[in-house]
């Protein structure tokens, strides 16, 4: 039934024993990630961000990872849709949040350069109530400046109802929050729109730079975004750089920087700190 659901109205589906096991699998996980929160099975993960001006580091991603206490790390793929269609995305992104701006309070003991924590922002929390409340009161507890965080927030979900979305950013953007439109390119945000939503930087996906610099294609539409922030003023993000061609390609395009294999996979905090040479000051 909920198989015939997604795929809409007048459709028909055959009953499927690896449906029925799949369908046990997900609840099972669903009811296994209410105790993991409360038990602290999830950790952030932060993927390091470098600017191609001058190769230093700039800031980093967090990134949400699971240890189930009886399967091992499960993929993000695996879990966070199930977090979405159950509404545990709303405690989980809270607790990432909390752990985002706690790593960046750490960061100001080790280090005195700029510095930015980006934080993935899904649909439920954008929408719900309590969730500028929340940004504020991570920002207030940990002591940081709103510029230290950074909010993604996909391309698609932007375009959910413009209007209070504009006002929700605009409420963070108060605070001194930076907003990111990740994944750019996938979706199918109006060009007219753009101009009036309150980001800051363009976030180029993956699946553009993948191509690059061989693909004709990639090459054009990469081209293409970052031209397009420039001439907006916005910052460019350009993720999955995986080898140095790719890197030679985007900082002649004039993309300001890069996340991806090639600079850091994302790493625990106490290993990021040692990676990147901090030490108190």
């Amino acid at each position: 039934m909920y198989q015939v659901k997604e795929k809409g109205k007048n459709n028909y589906e055959l009953y499927n024993p690896e449906i029925e096991e799949k369908r046990i699998h997900q609840l099972r996980l669903i009811s296994d990630m209410h105790m993991s929160l409360k038990n602290d099975d999830f950790h952030v993960y932060y993927q390091a961000k470098q600017s191609l001006k001058n190769n230093t580091l700039v800031g980093c991603e967090a990134l949400v990872r699971w240890e189930h206490p009886e399967l091992g790390k499960l993929s993000p793929i695996e879990f966070i849709p199930l977090a979405e269609s159950s509404g545990l995305i709303i405690p989980l992104g809270k607790y990432v949040l909390e752990k985002a701006c706690q790593f960046a309070k750490n960061w100001q003991k080790y280090s005195t350069l700029p510095f930015t924590v980006s934080i993935n922002v899904s649909a439920a929390q954008l929408k719900s109530e309590s969730f500028v409340d929340d940004v504020k009161e991570s920002i207030k507890q940990t002591g940081i400046v709103g510029n230290q965080i950074e909010l993604e927030i996909t391309e698609s979900l932007l375009m959910e109802n413009i209007e209070t979305t504009i006002k929700t950013l605009l409420k963070l953007k108060s605070m001194g929050v930076t907003i990111s439109i990740d994944d750019f390119g996938t979706g199918y945000s109006s060009l007219s729109y753009l101009k009036k939503l309150p980001v800051d930087t363009l976030k180029i996906d993956k699946s553009f730079i993948d191509g690059l610099p061989t693909t004709e294609d990639d090459s054009v539409i990469v081209s293409s975004i970052i031209a397009l922030a420039n001439s907006l003023q916005l910052k460019t993000v350009a993720e999955g750089v995986e080898n140095q061609e790719q890197k030679i390609f985007l900082s002649a395009l004039g993309c300001d920087t890069i996340q991806g294999y090639l600079y850091s996979k994302p790493i625990p905090e106490n290993e990021f700190l040692i990676k990147f040479g901090c030490t108190p000051h």
